[in-house]
């Protein structure tokens, strides 16, 4: 079983991840196809794992409008999220494929132009706008530290920080924020959604990457 590393409240321990590459054969057959889903079929799947839920956290998840192209907009906040982690597929309403680990220039490049759900204006989240995804279960968040740093969960907390209603199959890791270190240049922020922790990682590591764009009632939140 692989073993995630959390981050500090300044600083991300590396990442100690180990990987097994299948040989493939070019006469394998295609990987099958999802099912298409009316309009009809998906309301009634997300309606589904809604209700699934405990209260506490569809209470939570009632702030956002989840779309079936895909997107997530927050209600508190008006930012529109991609409700997929970047190199998933968003396919018959749930993320296919497999999470990419990106570094942090790599993450910004990646966002430049990128293109979803007919809009083309997706960014990196800021510091803040990606601690605001962290859920905890338990209720109970640690207070933010001395330089507005937010705590992490604690208390009889779920590991996997992020609502699952608004991002189905969502990996349990650490993510990149465009927010850069004001202390260190070779370092930016990032979240981690086992503990909700918030710290500074080494821009070389390699995590995960949610977009996020602003709309006309969300604009950055730096």
């Amino acid at each position: 079983m692989l073993s995630l590393s959390c981050f500090s409240r300044r600083t991300l321990l590396p990442l100690l991840t180990t990987a097994a590459l299948a040989a493939c054969s070019a006469e394998a057959p295609p990987p099958p196809q999802a099912p298409v889903l009316s309009a009809a079929e998906l309301e009634a799947a997300n309606r589904a794992v809604f209700e699934a839920l405990d209260p506490r956290e569809q209470a939570a998840s009632a702030r956002f409008e989840m779309r079936n192209d895909g997107t997530a907009i927050d209600t508190t906040t008006g930012l529109m999220w991609m409700r997929c982690a970047f190199g998933q597929v968003w396919q018959a309403g749930s993320c296919a494929g497999e999470a990419k680990l990106i570094n942090w220039h790599r993450a910004l490049e990646a966002a430049e132009g990128f293109a979803f759900a007919g809009y083309g204006d997706w960014r990196l989240p800021t510091r803040d706008e990606l601690t605001s995804l962290v859920y905890c279960s338990s209720g109970v968040r640690r207070a933010p530290d001395a330089d507005g740093v937010p705590g992490t969960c604690e208390g009889d907390y779920r590991a996997h920080t992020l609502l699952r209603a608004v991002f189905p199959d969502a990996p349990v890791h650490k993510y990149w924020s465009g927010t850069q270190d004001e202390r260190h240049s070779f370092g930016a922020w990032g979240v981690s959604f086992v503990n909700g922790a918030t710290g500074v990682g080494v821009q070389t590591e390699y995590v995960l990457l949610r977009l996020v764009r602003s709309t006309a009632h969300a604009p950055r939140q730096d």
